[in-house]
């Protein structure tokens, strides 16, 4: 009589195997959602850097930030690709301003402080 041979794994292979893809998973997800928030912190503070950066070379242009001349040399710089920006008004000795963004459907907010050539960004 021939024997038959059975192909095929048995259950105590395919429970190892399941035990061992979610072991990793549970390793490589949250790294995964770590590097992914630290991607979007990095385009956050890169967006903030370039409305500084714009707001400033308009400033030392004229000593004052004009809310029209930021406006429009933020445009210029950044491009505007699925990221909203709102100038909102200087100071009264037009040494400060703020802007409101938008990106990745989170809403920061910049102060930039012309007299000390430095900003702040602030979640919303």
């Amino acid at each position: 009589m021939k024997k038959i041979k059975l192909k095929g794994f048995t259950l105590i292979e395919l429970i190892v195997v399941i035990s061992i893809i979610a072991i990793l998973g549970g390793i490589l997800i949250p790294k995964y959602v770590l590097y992914v928030n630290k991607a979007k912190e990095a385009k956050i503070e890169q967006v903030g850097r370039m409305i500084f950066t714009s707001s400033m070379r308009c400033y030392l242009n004229d000593e004052a930030f004009n809310k029209d001349d930021v406006d429009n040399a933020v445009k210029e710089d950044i491009g505007m690709d699925g990221l909203k920006v709102t100038i909102e008004d200087p100071s009264e000795d037009g040494s400060d301003i703020s802007a409101d963004f938008t990106t990745d459907g989170l809403r920061y907010k910049i102060i930039i402080y012309g007299d000390s050539s430095s900003y702040k960004l602030v979640k919303e």
